[in-house]
């Protein structure tokens, strides 16, 4: 039974290291750009209003998931301390909280081009003084436009945490520019970056993302690596008895 159980786990570590480099390797190389000079650290409170709480919750459940999977799942231990937490708009403790304007107020506040900028995150502007506002154009609100609005959240709290967007890259993620529906791998990886750049006061920092880690959100890594998994049981098995047939 120990020799079995050896088998197993020697194939599950191979499979999961070659594989995730063979799928790595089929990408094309991205960068992803963050900032020492603002973002928040740590438990970050959010208190959304009643008409968006329910958008919210679900882009922070999002981001608190693709933390905690990634974090575990490539040993990113520094990253597992950032969390967001989801309070009542009525909270006197608060780091982020949300005001709707018109769309002729967040214009002049960025140039993305011809693109349409719906949002913006302004920090040292909230209630009590520090932390963060998001300001959302109030158009995405009441609206059937739900997955819009959800991809804007969950990009803008990417903002809230230090992640710059860029818009050059080839896979969808919630730091790019146009955001998304998941946080990816690559999102966390950005995060991680931030936090190796402790102490350097930096606006923005470019890394290339290393060929080892895919791009996948929570969802497909859980399929991808359970999928890997039973594989190599089954290799490791069928070696395991090859082996005592041998002997």
């Amino acid at each position: 039974m120990r020799d079995l159980l050896l088998s197993i786990f020697f194939c599950m570590g191979l499979f999961l290291t070659f594989s995730n480099l063979l799928y790595a390797s089929l990408h094309k190389p991205m960068v992803v750009t963050v900032s020492r000079d603002w973002g928040l650290d740590g438990e970050i409170k959010v208190c959304p209003p009643d008409v968006i709480y329910d958008d919210v919750e679900y882009a922070v459940s999002e981001w608190n998931k693709a933390i905690g999977y990634f974090g575990w799942r490539y040993m990113w231990f520094d990253v597992l301390g950032t969390r967001f937490i989801l309070k009542p708009n009525t909270s006197e403790d608060c780091d982020v909280v949300f005001r709707f304007v018109e769309l002729r107020e967040l214009r002049p506040c960025v140039d993305l081009g011809d693109s349409l900028v719906v949002a913006i995150t302004v920090f040292n502007d909230t209630l009590n003084g520090k932390g963060a506002t998001i300001a959302l154009w109030k158009g995405l609100v009441g609206q059937d436009i739900k997955h819009v609005l959800r991809r804007v959240l969950i990009h803008e709290l990417s903002n809230v945490i230090g992640l710059v967007g860029n818009s050059y890259n080839s896979v969808e993620s919630a730091s790019s520019y146009y955001g998304s529906l998941k946080v990816r791998s690559i999102d966390v990886y950005a995060l991680h970056v931030r936090s190796t750049l402790d102490g350097i006061s930096i606006y923005k920092y470019d890394r290339e993302v290393p060929q080892s880690i895919p791009y996948l959100t929570v969802e497909e890594s859980l399929a991808y690596d359970l999928q890997l998994i039973l594989v190599s049981a089954f290799i490791s098995l069928l070696l395991y008895r090859f082996l005592r047939v041998v002997k």
